[in-house]
């Protein structure tokens, strides 16, 4: 049987790592059929969900290179099940990327679903092509609405892909997430920036709900929305009624260790901070 994303990245020395760490046999079981070479309705709809992605080329130096890529939900299409296109928006103009996939186009991208703890790896071979050469691919690819300048085409053709397990990926929410999951109460802050999560669990969740004079539904409704943690999100206006001194201890809490009161204008903060 195959695993297309192992076959193609387990080198000799990745073999022998697994042989070390004892996993080597879990992963060359005659039994495991993993080939995911061919998308299916599953990545279909993760890929269009997906705002922005991780996306890792190789220099001609032999130095790896990660850019982050952005846009609107959906921005990278399938084509189809083995091909993957996205516009190439201006940016800082540096072209590391560009460049790197010119010589090579092996490239590895990273799509992250934060909340639900998710990650869909991808290895492909990437060609480059200006924004006027294909007329109907570029409008399959245009952004109405989105405020950036495309300057040419990425096409990716898939080698293999594979889905992580979700440990070590940590919940995390935009505000838009944020704002679906508690609705438009108009009890809760304004949401204009950014969002934290923190293992301040159901305690914690409570306590700053009364500061803010906010009392959840239940605690069962706290862990079904966040699954045990409280987010905090950034507070651009306050409901009424929540006086200075609660304001104040609020921006004064620290999350991991970060000082958030150092940064006013975002106001981020953290009900578990220490």
């Amino acid at each position: 049987m195959a695993y297309g994303f192992l076959d193609i990245l387990a080198t000799q020395s990745v073999q022998a790592a697994q042989e070390k760490a004892g996993s080597r046999a879990m992963y060359a079981r005659a039994d495991v059929d993993r080939d995911f070479n061919r998308f299916t309705a599953r990545e279909a709809e993760f890929i269009a969900a997906r705002d922005s992605f991780y996306m890792a080329s190789v220099s001609e130096n032999g130095w790896p290179y990660m850019q982050h890529r952005g846009g609107p939900a959906g921005f990278l299409k399938m084509l189809d099940e083995t091909t993957l296109a996205f516009a190439d928006f201006r940016g800082n103009r540096q072209y590391v990327s560009v460049g790197n996939a010119s010589a090579d186009g092996r490239v590895c991208l990273f799509l992250m679903d934060y909340p639900n703890q998710r990650r869909l790896k991808i290895l492909a071979h990437a060609s480059l092509h200006d924004w006027t050469d294909d007329p109907v691919l570029t409008t399959r690819l245009l952004e109405l609405g989105y405020k950036a300048r495309p300057e040419r085409v990425w096409v990716l053709r898939l080698a293999a892909f594979d889905w992580n397990c979700p440990q070590h990926i940590t919940p995390r929410f935009t505000a838009a997430e944020w704002g679906a999951a508690v609705g438009k109460d108009p009890a809760w802050p304004t949401v204009r920036s950014a969002v934290v999560v923190c293992d301040g669990g159901a305690l914690n969740a409570r306590m700053a709900a009364r500061e803010l004079g906010v009392v959840p539904a239940s605690t069962a409704d706290w862990r079904r929305l966040f699954g045990g943690r409280f987010i905090a999100a950034a507070a651009v206006s306050w409901p009424e009624g929540v006086g200075e001194a609660v304001r104040h201890r609020w921006r004064d809490r620290r999350c991991g260790g970060v000082g958030h009161e150092q940064h006013p204008a975002q106001a981020v903060r953290c009900a578990g901070g220490a």
